[in-house]
């Protein structure tokens, strides 16, 4: 056996310098288009919602990247969305290394109900606008 050469194996090897969560997903993963489209929404209906009291809560803008995100690989489950912001690179880019119990998922859900519709409209409208039949009709 000696001789065998390995790819460098090191699971306790540390970083110079912090990776961006961009390198952890290749540049034409879906993740990447999810995360472009979001961030192009109108999400003031749903801030609207939010105030300066109790515990500070996760932003809109997260949760619509990682509930999008999930509807698109066929995760609707809040429990599963939780495990997959653990454990799922494209969740963790998505969500910025955050990890949302399933709670806050549902909750999430509960709050902007309504408002959602206006929210998967404007996601259908831009995905139409820049040709993501796909992701049109998940939204």
């Amino acid at each position: 056996m000696e001789g065998l050469m390995y790819r460098p194996y090191d699971q306790g090897q540390s970083f110079l310098l912090p990776p961006s969560l961009r390198d952890f997903v290749s540049e034409d993963h879906p993740a990447h288009v999810i995360n472009d489209l979001v961030d192009q929404l109108d999400l003031s209906v749903l801030e609207a919602h939010y105030g300066n009291m109790g515990q500070p809560a996760y932003h809109p803008r997260l949760m619509i990247k990682v509930i999008l995100y999930g509807f698109t690989v066929g995760i609707f489950s809040s429990r599963k969305l939780e495990r997959a912001c653990q454990e799922n690179l494209a969740f963790k880019y998505l969500a910025g290394m955050a990890t949302p119990v399933f709670r806050t998922f549902i909750e999430f859900r509960q709050r902007h109900r309504e408002d959602m519709q206006e929210v998967f409209v404007q996601t259908a409208r831009l995905a139409r606008e820049l040709g993501l039949a796909r992701l049109g009709a998940v939204a």
